[in-house]
């Protein structure tokens, strides 16, 4: 498991909280990763990627369960050390 830092964008809300998440690292390749992470109220996901090691940043989103299929969804834009 990874921890990511970062700020989430609410949408439509247009509001900025700031989070901080495990996620479970589905997929690896050099220089990119697939990342999940999920709770009973909401799903999250991110691309992530080494800038420099150990600096990666990530670029995801996240929804609510009960509004999976909705039209909006949470923007998340995060940082992470990997040692």
């Amino acid at each position: 498991m990874s921890e990511v830092s970062g700020i989430r964008f609410k949408l439509p809300e247009f509001t900025v909280t700031d989070f901080k998440y495990d996620f479970i690292t589905v997929y690896q390749k050099d220089w990119f990763s697939i990342n999940l992470s999920f709770d009973s109220k909401e799903i999250r996901g991110t691309l992530g990627f080494r800038i420099k090691s150990p600096l990666h940043l990530h670029v995801g989103a996240a929804k609510a369960w009960e509004t999976l299929f909705e039209k909006y969804f949470d923007l998340l834009i995060g940082f992470e050390l990997r040692f």
